[in-house]
C-alpha cells in the first residue's frame, strides 16, 4: 500500500550519505551546548536539588512513578535523570550529552518518517536538516530541564514510524502496531504533549493512506486510552500546582486574539528565528493589550492561511504537513487556557516537523523541475542554511549559564518580569545587593501583582540593606494579597522590631504563630520582644518552645541566655550562651566571661 507515488530518489548509499550530513551538521552546531552548565530555571528542582534521582531504590522509583514534579507528571523523564546521575553525578556535561544524543535520534527519526511518507530522500534530508539545526529547537536541547522534549520526541516519532510501517503491511495487527503503542506510552510518560499522537495517526489514515475505511480509522482507538489518561493527569497536576494560564478567566474573544498573535509568532519565528528569548511575556499590562499586533494578527494570518489552502490542494503530502503543524500547535495557542506561557520555543519541537515537511516537498519539486529556479533555490537555500547554522551555533552559547541567559532575555524582552526576578535572585546570591534591588524593582514594575517579588525584595531590604521601613511596606503588600501567609507577618514583625515599633511587631509575630504554630523563628522573635518589654519569664517560655521545635537553633539558645540573665539566672544563661557558641553562633567573649564571673559570685 504505497503512501504516495515517489519521484526518482537516490540509491541507498546516497540516502545514507544525506542522513549522515544532516546528523553531522546537527551535532556540529549543538556541540557548544556540551560545556554549558545548569541554569537556575527549573534545573535545581528537576536535577540539582532532587533527592529522588540521586540513588537507586524501590522507594525512589515509586516516587518517580507516583508523584508529579513542579506540576508535571513525567516519570520516564525523571528516570532518565536518575540514570544520568548514576553515570555523571552532577556534572552538567553528561546531561547535555544525553540531550544532544536524543536530539540526534529525533533528527534521524524525522528523516525516516518523512522518507517513508513522501518516498523521497531529498525531501527527508531537507526536513531532517531543518529540524536538526533550527534555532527554535535550541531551548529543547540546551536546557537540561527540557529533557522531556527530546525524550518524548524520540517516542512520538518512533511510534509514528512504526505505525506507518504497520499500515503498509496491510494486516490488521502486527508487531509494528503493538510496538508503536508501547513506544507511544513511554513517550506519553515523558511529556504530556505526546498525547497528540492519536490525532496525528488519524491524520495519517485520512490523508495519506488509501483506500481509507472506518475499520482503518478504528485501529487508532487504542492509542486514545493512554492519550486521554495522560492529558487528564497533566491538567490535574498543573492545576493542583497552580500552573494555569493567565487567560483562565479571560473572555473568549480576548483569547482568540492572543491565540492568533501566538500563531503569528510561531510561523514567523520558524521562518526567521531571530530575537529568541527564554521567556515571552504576555503583551498585557494593567489589564490592557500593549501591542497593536495582537489585534492585527488575524489579518496578518490571512495570507498565511490562503497560502496554506493553496498548497494543501496540491498534494496529500502537503496537506498532511500543514495539518500536522496546525493540529500539534493548536493546544498551545491559548484558545483554550493551558500553561503559563503565551508561546515558547519548546512548543514547536514536534509541531515544526509539519512545516519542515512542506519545505522538503517544495524543494524537491523545484529541484526536479530543474532550470534557473532550481539554481536560484539552491543559492537562496544555501544562504538560509548558513544563516540558520550561525544563529543556532550562537544561540546554544546563550544557554551557557543563568546570568547570560536571563540578560539575553531581558535585552530581547525588556518587559519580562520573570527574567528580572530570576536575575535578581542571581545577583543576590552573588552578594550584589544593589543590582539585585534594581532588578526586583523592575520585576515589580512590570508585574505589580506578583507578591513573590515583594516578598523577595522585602527580604533583601530587611536582611542585606537595613531598609526596614521599605521592607515593612513590601511585606504589607504581601499580607494585603495573602492575609494567611505567616512568613510575611513574621518578616514584618522583624522590620517593625528594628524600627522600634514593639507593639506592632508583637501583633504581627502573634499572628504568624497563630497561622503557623510550629514556626520556631516566630517564637524567637516574640521572645526577643518580651525581653525588651521586661517580660523575661514569658520570653523564656517562647524560647523553650523554639528550641523544642528546633533543638539546633543557635539563635534561640543565645536569646534564652539573655532572658535568663535578665532574671539573674547566670549559670543557666552561661550554659545557653556556650551552647549557642558551640552551634556556630557568634557570641562575644566578654559576654561569656561576664556571665561566668556572675555565676561564680552567685555560687559563693
Amino acid at each position: 500500500m504505497p503512501v504516495s507515488q515517489p519521484t526518482p530518489v537516490p540509491k541507498s548509499g546516497k540516502r545514507h550519505a544525506l542522513l549522515f550530513v544532516a546528523l553531522g551538521l546537527t551535532a556540529a552546531l549543538f556541540l557548544p551546548s556540551l560545556p554549558n552548565g545548569f541554569v537556575s530555571l527549573d534545573d535545581p528542582v528537576y536535577v540539582i536539588d532532587n533527592p529522588t534521582i540521586k540513588a537507586w531504590s524501590w522507594q525512589h522509583l515509586k516516587t518517580i512513578f507516583t508523584e508529579p514534579v513542579v506540576g508535571t507528571y513525567l516519570p520516564v523523564t525523571m528516570l532518565s535523570y536518575m540514570i544520568d546521575h548514576q553515570l555523571f553525578g552532577l556534572n552538567p556535561l553528561g546531561y547535555h550529552l544525553t540531550n544532544l544524543v536524543l536530539h540526534l535520534l529525533c533528527t534521524w527519526l524525522v528523516f525516516l518518517v518523512i522518507d517513508r511518507i513522501v518516498g523521497h530522500a531529498v525531501a527527508a534530508f531537507v526536513s531532517a536538516t531543518l529540524f536538526g539545526i533550527h534555532t527554535m529547537h535550541v531551548e529543547s536541547v540546551a536546557w537540561i530541564s527540557e529533557r522531556k522534549d527530546v525524550l518524548y520526541g524520540v517516542g512520538f516519532l518512533g511510534a509514528l514510524y512504526l505505525y506507518v510501517a504497520h499500515v503498509r503491511t496491510g494486516k490488521r495487527f502486527t508487531f509494528y502496531y503493538w510496538a508503536s503503542l508501547l513506544v507511544f506510552v513511554a513517550s506519553a510518560l515523558s511529556k504530556a504533549q505526546a498525547a497528540l499522537l492519536p490525532v496525528v495517526l488519524i491524520l495519517v489514515e485520512l490523508v495519506l493512506m488509501r483506500p481509507f475505511s472506518v475499520k482503518a480509522l478504528a485501529r487508532t482507538l487504542p492509542f486514545f486510552i493512554p492519550a486521554i489518561l495522560t492529558a487528564g493527569v497533566a491538567v490535574a497536576t498543573q492545576r493542583a500546582a497552580g500552573a494555569v494560564s493567565e487567560l483562565d478567566t479571560a473572555p473568549p474573544v480576548y483569547r482568540i486574539f492572543l491565540g492568533c498573535y501566538a500563531l503569528m509568532n510561531y510561523v514567523w519565528r520558524l521562518m526567521l528565528p531571530v530575537n529568541l528569548s527564554v521567556v515571552y511575556p504576555y503583551p498585557v499590562s494593567g489589564g490592557r493589550i500593549t501591542t497593536q499586533w495582537v489585534y492585527l494578527s488575524p489579518l496578518a494570518l490571512l495570507p498565511v492561511g490562503w497560502a496554506a489552502y493553496w498548497l494543501a490542494r496540491k498534494s496529500r503530502e502537503l496537506l498532511f504537513g500543514l495539518s500536522f503543524f496546525a493540529l500539534t500547535i493548536a493546544p498551545f495557542l491559548q484558545f483554550f487556557p493551558l500553561g503559563s506561557a503565551l508561546y515558547a520555543d519548546r512548543y514547536t519541537y514536534i509541531s515544526s516537523i509539519g512545516l519542515f515537511l512542506v519545505a522538503g516537498i517544495l524543494v524537491t519539486t523545484a529541484l526536479d523541475a530543474g532550470g534557473y529556479r532550481a539554481r536560484a533555490l539552491l543559492a537562496v537555500g544555501g544562504i538560509y542554511l548558513v544563516f540558520l547554522a550561525g544563529n543556532t551555533f550562537n544561540r546554544t552559547q546563550v544557554w551557557h549559564d543563568s546570568m547570560k541567559l536571563y540578560t539575553d532575555g531581558i535585552e530581547k524582552e525588556p518587559t519580562a518580569a520573570m527574567l528580572y526576578f530570576l536575575r535578581a535572585d542571581l545577583y543576590e546570591r552573588q552578594g550584589d545587593a544593589k543590582k539585585a534591588l534594581d532588578d526586583w524593582n523592575e520585576a515589580a514594575r512590570h508585574a505589580p501583582g506578583n507578591i513573590d517579588t515583594y516578598a523577595r525584595r522585602g527580604d533583601l531590604l530587611l536582611t542585606r540593606m537595613s531598609e526596614f521601613a521599605a521592607a515593612a511596606e513590601d511585606y504589607s503588600r504581601v499580607i494585603q494579597t495573602r492575609p494567611d501567609f505567616a512568613p510575611a507577618y513574621y518578616a514584618r514583625a522583624v522590620a517593625y522590631s528594628q524600627l522600634g515599633k514593639t507593639v506592632e511587631a508583637l501583633a504581627d509575630v502573634e499572628r504568624a504563630i497563630a497561622l503557623k504554630p510550629e514556626f520556631a523563628s516566630a517564637y524567637v522573635v516574640r521572645g526577643i520582644l518580651r525581653v525588651r518589654m521586661d517580660q523575661p519569664a514569658a520570653a523564656i517560655r517562647d524560647l523553650d518552645r523554639a528550641i523544642e521545635l528546633d533543638p539546633s537553633f543557635a539563635n534561640a539558645y543565645f536569646n534564652r541566655s539573655l532572658a535568663y540573665a535578665a532574671t539573674q539566672q547566670f549559670a543557666t544563661a552561661y550554659a545557653d550562651a556556650d551552647k549557642a557558641r558551640a552551634l556556630g553562633f557568634t557570641v562575644d567573649k566578654g559576654y561569656l566571661e561576664d556571665l561566668r564571673r556572675r555565676s561564680e559570685r552567685a555560687d559563693k
